[in-house]
């Protein structure tokens, strides 16, 4: 079994959006084995500043694995993550997230007994100049932060039509409005990269074009923003993508646009399908 990487220290806060490099996302040979079973299998790409690439491939490709390599929830056996130019790989996801990086999960990965409010506040955390004993020290600048923190997630709330429901608790939300609430929390760590698995999974398709509409819309807000997403759903990643990523068995089938992913040969036979292409 090959050893573990080493874990790296941890970087310094991502930097603000003019001094980030054009790429902000680079994985380079990322390969991840569980056991016998090769998962991930020298996968290398680039994700620029505001592109959005779309990681697409049948159940088992090594989709989420791949997502969990990015954001430290499993450390890769092999190659390397960086992120607006910092190297990553190994790193805890806390630190990760302090480098640039926000994520959504497949499964909703909200604290269900808080409040929308307070789940949105948390992804403020990592902004927070202001530990426990700055603010006993510092109780004016603590509380000037606290202020802004929450000016923050009440335009978040505005902007996603959550003031509704903004004092309520996550367990009693609709799943689609969940799924918003998460995407609103992943936007208020104000990330350089946003990473989003299945988003629209299990919703109906007027809550999947509500969703697609706040894609759209916060590409239009935040032009800098790369964004990495995984769906099933072709037509919505036909119509959002930049760029696709084709996995499968873990290994990098194509990557190109969707008119040329649309065309090619080996994704067809691997996961479109001859009438799906069409």
């Amino acid at each position: 079994m090959a050893p573990s990487p080493p874990a790296a220290t941890a970087p310094e806060s991502a930097p603000d959006a003019l001094d980030r490099p054009e790429t902000v996302l680079e994985v380079r040979g990322l390969g991840q084995r569980y056991g016998a079973h090769q998962v991930l299998d020298d996968i290398d790409f680039t994700l620029r500043r505001g592109e959005l690439l779309a990681t697409v491939g049948p159940n088992g490709a090594g989709k989420t694995t791949l997502f969990n390599c990015v954001t430290g929830v499993s450390r890769p056996r092999t190659g390397s993550v960086s992120v607006v130019g910092r190297d990553v790989t190994g790193l805890r996801p806390s630190a990760i997230v302090r480098a640039g990086v926000a994520r959504t999960f497949q499964h909703l990965a909200l604290f269900e007994t808080l409040t929308v409010r307070d789940n949105l506040l948390l992804g403020r955390r990592h902004a927070m100049r202001t530990g426990s004993l700055a603010t006993t020290l510092r109780p004016l600048r603590a509380r000037r932060e606290e202020a802004a923190n929450r000016a923050v997630v009440a335009a978040l709330i505005e902007r996603y039509g959550l003031r509704e429901v903004a004092d309520r608790t996550v367990e009693t939300l609709p799943h689609g409005v969940g799924k918003v609430v998460e995407l609103a929390r992943a936007v208020a760590m104000e990330p350089a990269v946003l990473l989003l698995d299945e988003p629209v999974a299990g919703l109906n398709p007027e809550e999947s074009a509500e969703f697609a509409g706040h894609l759209r819309a916060l590409r239009e807000e935040r032009p800098e923003l790369a964004i990495l997403l995984i769906e099933h759903d072709m037509p919505l990643v036909l119509t959002l993508a930049d760029r696709l990523l084709v996995l499968n068995f873990g290994r990098e089938v194509a990557t190109g646009s969707p008119e040329q992913i649309r065309q090619d040969p080996r994704v067809i036979d691997a996961y479109l399908g001859r009438r799906s292409a069409e």
